[in-house]
Formats: C-alpha cells, structure tokens, sequence
C-alpha cells in the first residue's frame, strides 16, 4: 500500500512502536505510583487529624472538675 505511493517504510517502525509503549507503560506506572503515594499521605495526615483531636478531648476531659 505504502510503496503504491511511494513511500517506503521504515526499518525500525516495529522498533519506534516498542520505544512508544515502553515510554507510554513507564508514565502510567509513574502516575499510579503518584497516585498512590499522594493517597498514602492523605491517610496518614487524616490519621494525624483524628488522634489529635482524641488528644483534645482526653485534655478537656482531664480539665473538668472531677469527684475525686
């Protein structure tokens, strides 16, 4: 079809499709990665956040007048 027109193929197309599939798996492994690293840090700050805010209310709690 390609030599019809007068274009020849390249030896190496086979080879740029490998190089583009490779780059192409290679970012989305580096993007789910991202993702899940991003997700990692969302728990442990929300972690943070609720041992926190126990931290506070054993605080209060700790500072009513009590019976004994």
């Amino acid at each position: 079809m390609f030599q019809s027109a007068g274009i020849a193929p390249r030896a190496n197309d086979q080879g740029d499709a490998f190089v583009l599939d490779a780059i192409l798996i290679t970012a989305g492994i580096v993007v789910i990665a991202c993702s899940l690293f991003y997700k990692l840090l969302l728990l442990l700050y929300q972690a943070d956040q609720r041992a926190a805010e126990r931290r506070r209310e054993k605080s209060l709690r700790d500072d009513r007048p009590g019976w004994f």
